[in-house]
């Protein structure tokens, strides 16, 4: 281990430290737990204290004959529905046009407020629609009752098949992110966008007065929750119940200093975030990228995490690449090359939209196999990875 290394996450640990919603966090992870032990597939996005998660079930299966008429590519045949999964959220949210509000808690330690939504995957001769429904309990296969909202969803052809239907959430900003399924040699995407802020609550609940004052809180979510101070947190869930989870630096946008360093960035040179920490990857299950592994267990005990990772921007002379360092908790502007363990070649694109903040996540496209997305302003990255059993 580094010498410095201890001394570095003890300053991340202490200069994330702040006003948390912890009801959101722990109702968060309560509902990840009960959901990944039924074998389904979890995506979760935590923007500034509010929480939105998709749910979805690898049983949905491509060549299956009763979706054969909806999954056509046939505009005159493509007809029916299909419940495809379950959408969570603990703030007001929008899911394309669909509205759906959620009431927030008015005081410091009141409750936090889960709505649960059915998605039901709608094809017509005029295009792809996700109904947003009020929950129905158990594997509901009648019509969609009790409908929200509905969202026209954009549609491409996959350049790979997905034999089960996967669902992920990839935040695009502070507020914002886009749903996206995948289905056979299907692919459809919508905007998702919180309403406001989250009203913040405090990380311990105090009781008592003077030497009979006592705090009541669990570490645990205290940790979890110290590491969104200045950053958001992007979860997979697969169906074993091992999770994928990336934790990023908020609200660096444009117009932000740090930007200007990746513009400038040199070749060989990774990009330099010099407000916040590196992007951290945790891992319950070993990933392989390329012709690299990241294996679980690498930190020991030091935090209890099974795996964990820095990751970095790298430029070259011919592109990307991403690169994976066994510091986890360094700054944005102190990459040591000596705990490097590998780096990838990423897929870039330029979308035309400079309005989105650094993000990064992790999206299942099958139940062992996903893709790392990283985007900032019009630049967006990708890096193929697989489940290492």
């Amino acid at each position: 281990m580094h010498p410095h290394s201890h001394l570095r996450r003890a300053i991340i640990v202490i200069l994330g430290l702040g006003l948390f919603s912890l009801p959101a966090l722990v109702a968060a992870q309560q509902s990840a737990a009960e959901e990944s032990s039924t074998g389904r597939m979890r995506s979760e996005v935590t923007l500034g204290f509010r929480t939105v998660a998709v749910v979805s079930t690898p049983a949905l299966q491509a060549d299956d004959p009763a979706h054969s008429m909806l999954l056509s590519n046939m505009d005159d045949s493509r007809d029916g529905f299909v419940r495809v999964g379950q959408l969570n959220t603990d703030a007001s949210i929008s899911v394309g046009a669909a509205e759906i509000e959620v009431d927030e808690p008015e005081e410091a330690d009141a409750g936090v407020t889960v709505g649960r939504y059915d998605l039901w995957l709608a094809g017509t001769s005029d295009g792809w629609r996700l109904h947003v429904a009020e929950a129905q309990a158990g594997a509901a296969t009648q019509p969609f009752v009790s409908v929200v909202g509905s969202a026209r969803l954009a549609h491409t052809t996959a350049a790979m098949a997905s034999p089960t239907l996967t669902a992920g959430i990839v935040p695009t900003g502070s507020d914002a992110g886009e749903l996206i399924l995948r289905w056979g040699l299907h692919e459809w995407t919508t905007a998702l966008e919180f309403a406001g802020p989250r009203v913040q609550v405090r990380a311990r609940r105090e009781s008592g007065v003077g030497a009979d004052r006592s705090f009541e809180f669990d570490s645990s979510d205290l940790q979890r929750a110290s590491r969104l101070g200045r950053r958001n947190i992007a979860t997979a869930t697969l169906p074993d119940g091992a999770s994928l989870a990336v934790i990023y630096p908020r609200d660096l946008n444009v117009e932000d200093r740090d930007f200007s360093h990746l513009v400038s960035v040199a070749a060989g040179a990774v990009v330099r975030v010099t407000a916040n920490a590196v992007i951290r990857l945790d891992i319950d299950a070993p990933l392989q990228f390329g012709d690299v592994t990241l294996e679980t267990g690498n930190q020991g005990a030091l935090r209890g995490a099974p795996g964990s990772y820095g990751v970095w921007l790298k430029r070259t002379a011919a592109g990307w690449r991403l690169v994976f360092n066994e510091e986890p908790d360094a700054w944005g502007s102190q990459h040591d090359p000596m705990f490097d363990v590998g780096e990838v070649d990423l897929e870039y694109s330029y979308e035309d939209d400079s309005s989105r903040s650094m993000s990064a996540s992790v999206v299942m496209t099958t139940a062992d196999q996903g893709q790392f997305v990283l985007v900032w302003g019009p630049h967006e990255w990708t890096a193929d990875f697989a489940v290492a059993r």
